[in-house]
């Protein structure tokens, strides 16, 4: 597992960090890979050391399950933990028994809002998924 942040901050433990460019759109993501085998308030738990982590400025907290059961509770353990104020910061779901040509890029995620809880209502791409921190310019070519 990789460790973000600086010596003496509070430090993640998320099971990868990454970026996804399309179209000119640059979606940052913290990615938790839940296999089931942790209940789910210990998933939720997690979200602790997200809140106390500038998380907001460098990305998106994805959630990605192994089953659309899973998905549901999930959405449902996370109203629990975090009631109707919200995480303050942005939180996304999906189910990989969900299938898409493109796979995690394509329709799969859902946002999570604290008003509507469980209730999956959209299906975003990864690239439609909120934008978060700096404009940072990557250089995409294999050639130097």
């Amino acid at each position: 597992m990789s460790q973000v942040g600086a010596p003496g901050e509070d430090q993640l433990h998320p099971d990868g960090y990454g970026w996804f460019e399309h179209d000119g759109r640059v979606v940052r993501f913290f990615l938790e890979y839940d296999t089931g085998t942790e209940s789910l308030k210990t998933v939720t738990s997690k979200l602790a050391d997200y809140q106390g982590f500038p998380t907001d400025k460098f990305g998106v907290l994805l959630f990605s399950v192994h089953s659309a059961c899973r998905e549901i509770g999930l959405r449902t353990a996370l109203s629990r933990a975090l009631g109707s104020y919200g995480p303050g910061l942005v939180i996304a779901t999906t189910s990989r028994d969900l299938s898409h040509p493109h796979g995690p890029a394509g329709p799969v995620w859902a946002l999570w809002p604290a008003e509507s809880g469980a209730a999956v209502t959209q299906r975003l791409r990864l690239a439609d998924l909120p934008e978060r921190g700096p404009r940072i310019a990557h250089h995409t070519s294999t050639c130097w």
